[in-house]
Parts: C-alpha cells; sequence; structure tokens
C-alpha cells in the first residue's frame, strides 16, 4: 500500500487548536476525496469552521505521520463525526510522551478477539506502553489485553494496541501502546520507572 494512504478503520488522531488532541477511526473516505472521521460515543467536540486547518496523526507500519488538511463538516448528535480533506502534506514524527526504562517484567497477553493468555515477559516499559516478545500470529494493528505484574503493585489490566513489530533473529518483539488503562496503574508504572531510574543513577555514581 503507497505510504500516507489513510484508509477505513484506521485510529487517527486530530489536533485541533492548543491542548485539544482527540482519537478517532476513520469511517469511509467520501467520494470526492475526504474522510469521514468517527469519534467514541458521547465525545465532545469543539466548535471548528469549514476551512479551519487541522493536523492529523496516525501510525502506520510502526511509524508516526503527521498531516495537515481541512475541516469540510461536522455532526453526529449521538456518535459525533468531523469530515476533513485528505491530508495533502505529511511528515513522519517522533514522539514519546513518557520515560522509558529496561526491565524484565512478566507479562501475560491474549488478542481481545479471545484465546488463552500467554507468558512473556517486557524487553522495557513506560507510562505509554512496553515492549515485550511475542508469538508469531500478533500482528501490528493488533489490540490485546495485558496483565503486567509490577512489582510493589496490583496486577495491572491494560487494553493495548500494537504499533511495530521486529524480528531479532528467531524472536519477535512487539511494541504496544496502552489504549486503555487506569490512570493509578499508570501512575504505579511511572513510580517505577522512576525508581529504576534513580537506582541506575545511584549505580553510576
Amino acid at each position: 500500500m503507497k505510504e500516507g494512504v489513510l484508509y477505513e478503520g484506521m485510529s487517527v488522531e486530530l489536533e485541533l487548536g492548543k491542548n485539544i488532541c482527540l482519537k478517532g477511526r476513520i469511517l469511509r473516505p467520501t467520494l470526492d476525496g475526504n474522510l469521514v472521521i468517527v469519534f467514541d460515543r458521547g465525545a465532545v467536540l469543539p466548535q471548528v469552521r469549514p476551512g479551519e486547518k487541522v493536523n492529523i496523526i496516525w501510525n502506520e507500519k510502526g511509524k508516526l505521520f503527521k498531516g495537515e488538511a481541512e475541516i469540510r463538516g461536522r455532526g453526529g448528535k449521538i456518535i459525533p463525526f468531523l469530515e476533513v480533506s485528505s491530508p495533502h502534506a505529511f511528515v513522519p514524527i517522533e514522539r514519546r510522551r513518557h520515560r522509558r526504562v529496561k526491565a524484565l517484567i512478566p507479562v501475560e497477553y491474549r488478542k481481545v478477539s479471545g484465546g488463552l493468555f500467554k507468558s512473556t515477559h517486557t524487553i522495557d516499559i513506560s507510562g505509554g506502553g512496553l515492549r515485550l516478545k511475542v508469538d508469531d500470529d500478533i500482528e501490528v494493528d493488533d489490540e490485546l489485553e495485558v496483565l503486567i505484574y509490577l512489582p510493589e503493585s496490583d496486577v495491572i489490566s491494560a487494553l493495548a494496541r500494537v504499533v511495530r513489530i521486529e524480528e531479532r533473529g528467531d524472536e519477535r518483539e512487539a511494541g504496544l501502546e496502552f489504549m486503555i488503562i487506569d490512570e493509578r496503574f499508570r501512575r504505579n508504572i511511572i513510580n517505577f520507572v522512576f525508581k529504576t531510574e534513580l537506582k541506575e543513577r545511584q549505580k553510576v555514581g
């Protein structure tokens, strides 16, 4: 598939003005090449005008891209949506909002479609996601249920999406981004990262 083509079902983020970022999914492209993006039921959309600029951010084959588009329309009383133009220019971006540390933490995972949990361990972890070893049946954009057995914490249950896959010899590593996680558990992870970094600095010192 040609790079930069946004397709039906793809998850995207829209930057609408200062500090407004909404997560949605492409419902369908329109006949004139625009995109209809739907948001979670009950989401509150800000007031926008046709022609207003918006940034679209999406993940493609493990890479983040950002492109500029224009608002074409707005609607939806129950399930809100925006119609926007296809991004006419886009660039790859690197965005990591959370510090991460290398750590071997027991994890269990399974696809949201069902099946048995499989045991593995993290390679690194942050408040935004984790990297772990996975089997051959896991692919980019898969959504996984994960159970993280973090020290000094209750078992952390989260929903995560696979954003990249790396092959390392006979092993496969998956980078996961948290989609749904209790903020209390996210703080537990962030505190773990902070304490681990502190211990590493003390060893160096």
